[in-house]
């Protein structure tokens, strides 16, 4: 009977640490800075910060990416690099609700913008403390669905 306790006690947060694990992207990427979305108030509502005047690769790896009507219209799921080292392409994940259903899609890494976030009142903050958003200007969930779908 101890050992059935020890065992429960143990697999209990280990199953919630792997669940938390397996969807913190998920949960992550929909935040904002004021806990709505950009689909539904219109905004820019990023939240990366440049560092030493770069782009964190961690930061971008789940970042949700807007159109120019700052509706959210894919996630960064991967960042592609030549053979230089430079990232040329990134895959995003398009449609589908929480996962389900989504499919990826291959973007050049030079059509994607970093425009300061609208909806947060940092438009005075210094480019090391601004929030930016990601933005694919003249995307539309459809048009990205309808691109051929990349396979790793």
């Amino acid at each position: 009977m101890a050992r059935s306790m020890i065992d429960r006690s143990t697999l209990l947060p280990l199953t919630l640490a792997a669940a938390l694990m397996a969807g913190s992207t998920s949960f992550a990427v929909a935040q904002t800075t004021n806990g709505t979305s950009a689909a539904s108030t219109g905004n820019l509502d990023g939240t990366l910060r440049q560092s030493h005047d770069a782009w964190r690769a961690t930061k971008l790896d789940g970042a949700v990416v807007y159109n120019s009507q700052g509706n959210d219209v894919g996630t960064i799921n991967d960042m592609l690099l030549d053979s230089s080292g430079k990232v040329s392409n990134v895959v995003l994940s398009v449609g589908g609700y929480l996962g389900l259903d989504s499919r990826y899609v291959e973007i050049p890494f030079s059509n994607l913008k970093f425009e300061p976030s609208k909806g947060n009142g940092a438009t005075n903050a210094s480019a090391s403390t601004r929030d930016y958003s990601i933005v694919l200007p003249g995307a539309t969930k459809d048009s990205l669905k309808a691109m051929t779908a990349f396979t790793y």
